[in-house]
């Protein structure tokens, strides 16, 4: 009888020691979970504290759409771009540049990425919009619209496809509803062929393309070059052909055509 009552002494003794060790571990699972919600819980407090703002640049090849992250204090955070057309290779050197430096500085007084200076633009322009909608101060962020390029940076050489005639590319600047210019030179006698007005009036560009053919290419600058609309900012479509034009004879010629107005 004694014998039977010390075994049941040592089994009393034995669960008590394991029910207090299952309701130790269950307190530190239970610990663990809580800490678990509370990180979940302040993570979701700082995401929804980020506020998304867009705007819209003029980029190289047309609108971009912009996209600022801005977190509880409207410190930049993030800069994305919803939509564009712009050329793989540049647009993501652009943003890539831009961003970095828009984070890091806190401010918009930052330069356009080198070899992608369009579209560095209209992110710049884009972001503009997208702070201003966020009821910042662009003054106070250093905000200076971009400035036009240099229209020597805005013509390429696209290759002969015969020999002695030179064909150009030109992305045109400002607010002028054309967005580049094709045509064909030829050297022996500096006579515009085949140029095309892209995304201009229809009628205007089919006009223009029908002066300038066989057309010397001096005419055709003096013609054109200071020729405004009234809706730009000091240019228009012919405009933008007698500056097309006038770079790329620098390209054959070496030197510009001077026009008084």
């Amino acid at each position: 009888m004694k014998k039977n009552l010390k075994y049941l002494i040592v089994l009393l003794c034995l669960s008590l020691v394991f029910v207090g060790c299952n309701k130790k571990t269950a307190n530190v699972a239970q610990g663990e979970e809580a800490t678990i919600k509370e990180e979940n819980k302040d993570y979701q407090e700082k995401s929804s504290d980020t506020r998304v703002y867009e705007g819209l640049g003029q980029g190289r090849n047309g609108e971009i759409k912009v996209a600022v992250s801005l977190d509880a204090d409207k410190k930049i955070v993030d800069l994305q771009l919803l939509d564009h057309e712009e050329s793989d290779g540049f647009w993501e050197k652009a943003l890539e540049g831009m961003k970095e430096q828009m984070v890091e500085k806190q401010s918009l007084a930052i330069e356009a990425v080198s070899g992608a200076t369009l579209t560095s633009n209209g992110i710049m322009e884009g972001a503009a919009q997208a702070l201003e909608g966020a009821e910042l101060n662009l003054e106070d962020l250093g905000y200076i619209p971009p400035a036009l390029p240099d229209p020597s940076e805005q013509i390429v050489e696209t290759g002969a496809n015969k020999v002695g005639i030179r064909n150009f590319e030109y992305t045109t600047q400002g607010n002028t509803c054309s967005t580049k210019i094709t045509f064909n030179i030829k050297e022996e006698d500096m006579t515009v062929y085949d140029l095309i007005v892209y995304n201009g009036c229809d009628g205007n560009a089919r006009g223009f393309s029908a002066l300038a053919d066989g057309s010397n290419v001096d005419d055709i600058i003096q013609r054109f070059e200071g020729v405004t609309c009234h809706s730009s900012d000091g240019s228009s479509c012919p405009d933008q052909v007698a500056k097309a034009l006038n770079e790329a004879r620098y390209l054959i010629q070496g030197e510009r055509l001077l026009v008084k107005n």
